[in-house]
């Protein structure tokens, strides 16, 4: 599943998306988006660790058409090894969206993963990230 963006293209990326909760609204909201003024393709990858997700992500009718554009991409991804080279992930997203999914790696291994992880960014690329904190509910 190789990525085939257009570098006039804009590329959003989640990294631990499941069965795409945040990738399947984006990809509803079209094909085309306005970006800094500029109207532009929306590509849209979603990677996670399991491979029952993505499966159940593939299937999703709205995943399909977007795919069948070109549009839409998914992948099993553990962030703690390097990006898969088939999938040629590395330097191509504008966005790159990591939700609750740090916390799922153990501490020893996070700074590799946080490597992994900005080698999607294109130079200049955003990573957007919300996890669990230190002494929130969910830790206590």
């Amino acid at each position: 599943v190789e990525a085939t963006t257009n570098t006039d293209d804009f590329t959003v990326m989640e990294i631990g998306c499941g069965v795409g909760n945040t990738v399947l609204p984006l990809l509803e909201r079209g094909e085309k988006a306005i970006v800094k003024g500029e109207r532009r393709r929306v590509n849209v990858w979603g990677l996670d660790f399991a491979s029952v997700a993505i499966d159940l992500l593939r299937k999703d009718e709205r995943f399909i058409r977007a795919s069948e554009n070109e549009r839409a991409h998914a992948g099993v991804w553990d962030i703690t090894l390097p990006p898969p080279p088939e999938y040629g992930i590395e330097n191509i997203s504008d966005v790159s969206i990591l939700l609750f999914c740090l916390s799922a790696v153990s501490p020893e291994k996070m700074p590799e993963a946080a490597r992994h992880v900005a080698s999607t960014l294109k130079p200049g690329g955003m990573l957007v990230f919300r996890d669990y904190g230190r002494y929130d509910e969910a830790q206590m």
